[in-house]
């Protein structure tokens, strides 16, 4: 629960970082068994109905790997502004974090309508890259960019990943 002046209690803190490490630990896991599952796909392909299930395994195994990623970076931010003492706080307007949003999502750096403004504009910047439009707009850069905080490792990703 943040207060009336904003902020949370070291307990409060305490918890949230908890389960945010523990987030943390089970993207782990997922990264390892996608890793065990993958190197165990890697046999020689006999046909060409083999092949075409290796390739969609392997497209499959991409995606998987970048959607981790990409939660592992939202949990490291996360645990940057707790750091910094503005978890519950939209990065973008300053206004609280709903309680709901926090208690769903805890990694949630943005209120509501400020994350649903980053979705849209982050939609728009790939349709115009896909379209190969040009923008004229400068590069939108990254969120854990814009806010300056550091990035922190929990663990590093195995360099064993589908390529």
């Amino acid at each position: 629960m943040i207060h009336r002046n904003g902020s949370r209690s070291a307990c409060e803190n305490r918890e949230v970082r908890i389960r945010l490490t523990a987030m943390a630990e089970a993207l782990d896991l997922r990264q390892d068994v996608l890793t065990s599952a993958w190197d165990s796909i890697r046999e020689e392909v006999v046909d060409e109905v083999d092949r075409a299930l290796h390739n969609s395994e392997a497209l499959f195994g991409v995606a998987l790997v970048s959607a981790i990623r990409e939660a592992r970076a939202s949990i490291a931010h996360a645990l940057a502004i707790l750091d910094a003492g503005g978890y519950g706080s939209c990065e973008d307007c300053g206004s609280p974090i709903s309680e709901a949003r926090l208690s769903f999502r805890p990694e949630s750096t943005r209120c509501l309508q400020c994350q649903d403004l980053a979705d849209r504009r982050g939609r728009a910047s790939l349709e115009l890259v896909d379209r190969g439009e040009p923008t004229n707009r400068p590069r939108l850069v990254s969120r854990h960019e814009s806010a300056g905080a550091r990035i922190i490792s929990l663990r590093p990703f195995s360099s064993k990943h589908p390529a």
